[in-house]
């Protein structure tokens, strides 16, 4: 595939991926139609700028993603977020197996700007081809944590 081809691929993906985090986003703080949900209340009207955890920054996440997606290699079920624990089906150490070599693309972290983002890694098995990902991430209690990965090159 050729390189530029490849890259707006990419790029393509990555918005994907981002709407599909915002989506998320919604049905978990807003809930499903027909569920009940929590009224929010409007924000505040102030003259001071947000606190500086609101404020995306990109490259200062993207070093503690790429650490947190070193414990796939270790333990990959308690890198799941809470989300995406009733969406799994079978065994996570059968998708990254022990001894597997975990490779992140810090310089490919790109925020969502509600708190998450996506960043590629890829994952190579021992005695297996590597296969490239974006991880869909999310921060829970302070801990990032994959709410969901896509296979890029191929089929999951």
């Amino acid at each position: 595939m050729p390189r530029l081809r490849r890259h707006r691929l990419l790029i393509m993906l990555a918005g994907i991926l981002a709407a599909l985090s915002v989506a998320t986003a919604v049905v978990i703080f807003i809930g499903l139609p027909g569920k009940k949900t929590v009224a929010l209340e409007p924000p505040k009207t102030t003259s001071s700028p947000p606190p500086a955890s609101f404020v995306p920054q990109p490259a200062a996440d993207a070093p503690a993603v790429a650490q947190a997606l070193q414990g796939l290699a270790t333990d990959p079920a308690q890198l799941m977020a809470s989300a995406a624990k009733t969406t799994v089906s079978g065994n996570i150490r059968d998708a990254v197996p022990t001894g597997s070599k975990i490779i992140t693309e810090e310089s490919s972290w790109a925020p969502d700007g509600l708190g998450g983002g996506t960043i590629f890694v890829t994952i190579a098995p021992p005695n297996q081809p590597a296969r490239q990902y974006v991880a869909v991430m999310v921060k829970e209690n302070g801990s990032w944590k994959v709410l969901s990965t896509f296979v890029l090159g191929g089929t999951s």
